[in-house]
């Protein structure tokens, strides 16, 4: 009969072997991701820019709003994706 030990021995084992399979897919999973933040977050600043630029190209104050709110949002993402 095994002891108490050599089972909690065995488990840890285990449990070790677990997590490195797991550390090694979240790893390769994390290169797709990186990628994808990037094609996402790319064009999402390009579009962001052009509707900013497009709303303060016609003067009244409801464009002015929206204009200037585009342009944060282009300079937020912009340093969030890079």
């Amino acid at each position: 009969m095994e002891s108490i030990k050599e089972n909690i021995i065995k488990e840890a084992k285990r449990v070790e072997e677990d997590s490195m399979y797991s550390a090694k897919g979240h790893f390769v999973v994390a290169n797709f991701w990186m990628k994808f933040h990037l094609w996402i977050g790319v064009p999402t600043a390009i579009l962001a820019a052009i509707a900013g630029a497009s709303a303060l190209s016609q003067f009244d104050n409801h464009n002015i709003i929206a204009g200037i709110l585009a342009i944060v949002v282009t300079a937020l993402t912009a340093v969030t994706t890079f």
